[in-house]
């Protein structure tokens, strides 16, 4: 999310600085915090959210996930603090990890 965040800030003159006080609001309600044109508010929400979809570098399963008790040798699981309108984030994501067959 930073990558995504601090690319969005400087292609939208945000100032990143305030970022934080933001971060749990779903893309469009951080866009018309932050970004002064009303006009632009659609697109920089979209923006963002592409740019959280599309930055996967770095993302790996959970190490020991497999071990943990009463779970099947072929579960997967999305973990996530985002609210069910961004579930295509993690799952986004999810397509772009490989899953190994022994964790």
């Amino acid at each position: 999310m930073v990558r995504s965040y601090t690319r969005w800030a400087a292609e939208y003159d945000v100032d990143l600085t305030q970022m934080p006080k933001y971060m749990s609001m779903p893309s469009r309600a951080l866009t018309e915090a932050l970004v002064p044109d009303a006009t632009r508010w659609d697109e920089a929400a979209a923006r963002i959210e592409e740019l959280e979809v599309s930055d996967t570098a770095g993302w790996c399963p959970c190490r020991g996930g497999r071990r943990l008790p009463g779970v099947a040798r072929d579960a997967v699981a999305i973990a996530t603090s985002l609210h069910a309108a961004s579930a295509r984030r993690p799952i986004a994501r999810l397509r772009s990890v490989p899953i190994p067959g022994s964790w």
